[in-house]
């Protein structure tokens, strides 16, 4: 056992608690102990750990206490060096084989889910230089010391600390910013078009070809996953949300699925600033 690594998830989960682990960011069915995970080499597990026997979707999430805090928009080599630089407290850093160090900060308090978002939002205002892109409460994030298959580049343990207290990362909030407003906004309605539904073309725009004269359940998927996303629904949610809508068979597999609901996510985050 890699004492490293163990350490991490020490500080990470508790002892009692299951996370989700895959190898695809489409890999959401599994769960188990992050102790036993070590070993197996994971790309990604859950930020925040999730309900024993379900699947990976915010919905699922047990605990809510660990925020993921990444910046692509800084050059590699100074990332550490500003979030030590601003007192910025976290827990874990964990580098992306790539060009960003992923900081999870843990806190000693688990929080109710609307406190935990609202913390979250001010995390991001607090630091307007992190991806606001890694919000969701589930959200994949690189396990560490396990090889990067786009790159070959190892996911490199960078810090391993300890759990803040809330008063601790609130009291370095406040001196970054204001608190910002609370959200009640819930999130829409889930409307799934039918099957067989033509997907209108003012509505969604297609990023590799043309509807003209076409129906079927790819149009329809794509429009459901759009829609979904729109309204605030993580990429995994609407995977798993839109999977019992869309069976498959010998005319659409977990290929075509998978890509319908990447080619929303790549236009939903196109149209985001």
């Amino acid at each position: 056992m890699d004492i490293n690594i163990s350490e991490a998830l020490k500080v990470l989960f508790d002892p009692d608690e299951t996370a989700a682990f895959g190898n695809s960011k489409y890999d959401v069915s599994n769960i188990y102990s992050p102790f036993l995970s070590i070993g197996r080499e994971p790309i990604f597990y859950s930020l925040n750990p999730i309900e024993t026997g379900t699947r990976k979707c915010d919905a699922n999430v047990s605990a809510y206490r660990n925020f993921l805090m990444e910046m692509d928009s800084v050059p590699l080599e100074e990332q550490m060096d500003k979030m030590d630089l601003l007192k910025v407290p976290y827990s874990v850093a964990i580098g992306s084989g790539n060009k960003s160090i992923h900081f999870v900060l843990c806190l000693q308090e688990n929080l109710s889910h609307e406190k935990w978002e609202h913390l979250n939002n001010w995390i991001h205002k607090a630091l307007p230089f992190i991806d606001h892109n890694t919000k969701a409460e589930s959200v994949w994030t690189r396990y560490p010391e396990s090889i990067r298959p786009e790159t070959g580049k190892i996911q490199e343990l960078a810090a391993v600390g300890f759990r803040w207290s809330l008063y601790h990362v609130e009291s370095f909030l406040k001196s970054q910013c204001s608190e910002p407003e609370w959200s009640t906004a819930p999130k829409g309605p889930l409307i799934i078009p039918k099957a067989k539904g033509r997907l209108r073309l003012d509505t969604y725009a297609r990023i590799d070809g043309n509807y003209e004269n076409v129906e079927g359940r790819n149009c329809a998927l794509f429009a459901a996953a759009c829609d979904m996303l729109q309204k605030g629904y993580a990429a995994d949610e609407a995977y798993t949300k839109l999977r019992d809508n869309f069976p498959f068979d010998h005319t659409f597999d977990e290929q075509e699925f998978s890509r319908s609901i990447k080619s929303a996510v790549k236009t939903i985050q196109g149209n985001t600033p």
